[in-house]
């Protein structure tokens, strides 16, 4: 199509792909190198450097079919790629890291010769997959990191892929020795890197074993170490430090009424510093644990919207566990407000959300939950089929985590 640009010259827009795949196919290789790179200053120099990172791929590509021994275009692209990863990673745009890892990962050259890049965008490949509930990838790519970290004494990465591979130990695995073990070793490589927010990460992870464990002063001296070195411009950080001690304050015997209302207040700060920073995944996990304490506070009716925004995040994002989550609170508010068929419906949707995802923690609580539903329906035999279901979860649960049955 011909039209007026607006200045002295008309010009081609070509509207339909294939028009634009063969007029692509025409350019030289040699001139498209040039082209993508000269696009890929302007869109760095304009504060786009993941749209960058897409033309300097296309330039090494081109470059490499020229001279595959020739990496001079391919070293800057793979950075790039990594680059562009890491930070939809840090925005919790999953797929999107992924779909870069692996690009980077393309361009890195034979595996015998990657370098901490590579295991770099290993770790964040794991980390990516860990987030949209993809266990089993998460591992695969977290276990390749650490083994490839480990051969080159890259204290980064060891400290990320250790940290997740330690939460997965704890709610996949249900093995808190083992989760503690990794955790440690992801401290002992954050501080041996000397990174404040490498430090804090992992701690706030390594809270949740002795949480776990119903040891609630040594998970909380964990997270308030997490918020105490948290730079005050990390966001992300002191967010999940705040939500965490949140949680605490729920935890333990007796919901005495003063810790509750602690909780809320922490829950607020928690709330207002995610929706000041943008972060759509903190926002949600925050406002699961506001609706929470809510219900916890005997106003059910309060917590539910909170829930209803949380869950549509966490399932735009494909936070598939942290949509589990929501669900099976979402079931216990229903219920209490008397709505027991859509109690029901998300408590069963938590339960299947648990089964596919293949990991331990979701179930010891939600089939409890069920039982409770159907023993007000009245149906007291399916109540103590699903009350045995939940006493078969908790107690698988707790003889691979090793804590006491009475606990």
């Amino acid at each position: 199509m011909l039209e007026d640009g607006g200045g002295a010259e008309e010009r081609w827009r070509l509207r339909h792909s294939m028009l634009k795949d063969v007029a692509y196919a025409t350019v030289p290789k040699r001139e498209r190198v040039g082209l993508h790179r000269s696009i890929a200053a302007d869109l760095i120099e304009s504060g786009h450097p993941s749209w960058a990172a897409e033309h300097l791929e296309l330039a090494a590509q081109a470059s490499l079919d020229l001279d595959p021994q020739d990496r001079t275009v391919a070293e800057p692209a793979a950075d790039a790629l990594l680059g562009a990863g890491d930070r939809a990673r840090r925005r919790t745009e999953s797929r999107s890291a992924i779909d870069f890892y692996e690009r980077a990962l393309a361009l890195g050259g034979p595996e015998d010769r990657w370098g901490v890049r590579e295991a770099r965008a290993l770790a964040g490949m794991g980390e990516a997959h860990y987030w949209l509930g993809q266990y089993p990838a998460a591992t695969e790519a977290l276990d390749r990191a650490v083994d490839l970290g480990a051969d080159l004494d890259d204290a980064f990465t060891l400290a990320l892929a250790l940290r997740f591979l330690g939460d997965i130990a704890i709610n996949v695995d249900a093995d808190l020795d083992r989760a503690q073990a990794l955790l440690d070793r992801s401290l002992a490589a954050a501080e041996e890197l000397g990174n404040p927010a490498a430090i804090v990460r992992t701690l706030l992870f390594a809270g949740w074993v002795p949480w776990t464990r119903h040891d609630y002063a040594a998970a909380e001296a964990l997270w308030q170490r997490a918020l105490d070195i948290a730079d005050p411009e990390d966001g992300w950080a002191r967010v999940r430090a705040l939500n965490s001690l949140s949680i605490n304050r729920t935890g333990g015997p007796g919901e005495e009424p003063e810790k509750l209302k602690e909780a809320l207040a922490l829950s607020d700060q928690a709330s207002d510093l995610a929706r000041s920073i943008g972060d759509r995944f903190s926002i949600a996990m925050t406002t699961v644990q506001r609706a929470r304490v809510l219900e916890d506070l005997g106003r059910p009716e309060e917590s539910l919207p909170c829930l209803d925004d949380a869950i549509e995040i966490f399932e735009e994002l494909g936070a598939r566990w942290e949509t589990g989550d929501a669900l099976a609170e979402r079931g216990i508010v229903q219920r209490e407000l008397g709505r027991l068929d859509e109690a029901e419906e998300d408590l069963w949707r938590a339960v299947r959300v648990s089964e596919e995802l293949g990991e331990r923690q979701l179930a010891t609580w939600t089939w409890g939950a069920l039982a409770r539903v159907a023993e007000r329906r009245g149906d007291h035999e399916e109540a103590a089929t699903r009350r045995r279901r939940a006493d078969e979860a908790v107690a698988a649960f707790r003889r691979s985590a090793e804590v006491d049955a009475g606990g």
